[in-house]
């Protein structure tokens, strides 16, 4: 199971590194262990992923000199000094610096070592691995767009997640 996972892995970040200039591309992912202190973003063309100093972590679209947020973790004023960090088994978590308790989670857990975090050129932010994680996510059926999650195991549980995502802009 671990090769296929190092195969996605691979491509992942082939594919990323392919596709951004090389001045971008430390810019845009976060590997286990990494984190994202407040003022902290990533940085792929117009659009920045990062800790805010009120805890909130969000993802924004710069469009004609405003920021518009695309998404954000439930986490605004929960407390005053977080920090993001990407674990080493694909769970992305909010952490209060004051006590070290988790205030959010991504609820992602892939085999140890094996994911990464990508702020792509879309404007998604991506857990690769052997699970997918993505921001922004559509809320109900009458929203603008769809998340599509397929192919699952015969116990319904996910073994290789695919998702698609389709976003109006109305």
């Amino acid at each position: 199971m671990a090769a296929p996972v190092m195969h996605v892995l691979s491509a992942a970040v082939l594919l990323g590194l392919f596709f951004l200039p090389s001045s971008m591309a430390a810019h845009n992912i976060l590997y286990g262990g990494e984190k994202l202190y407040a003022d902290g973003y990533l940085v792929n063309g117009d659009y920045y992923f990062g800790m805010q100093f009120d805890c909130a972590l969000v993802l924004y679209h710069h469009v004609e000199e405003e920021d518009q947020v695309l998404w954000s973790s439930p986490t605004n004023g929960v407390a005053k000094d977080c920090f993001a960090q990407f674990q080493d088994n694909g769970n992305l978590v909010i952490i209060n610096s004051e006590n070290q308790d988790v205030i959010w989670a991504s609820n992602t857990n892939a085999l140890e070592g094996q994911s990464i975090l990508v702020l792509q050129r879309d404007g998604k932010v991506v857990i690769y691995g052997d699970r997918l994680w993505t921001r922004p996510q559509l809320k109900t059926a009458d929203s603008k767009g769809a998340v599509v999650i397929a192919d699952k195991g015969h116990n319904d549980a996910p073994t290789n997640r695919k998702i698609a995502m389709a976003v109006t802009n109305n």
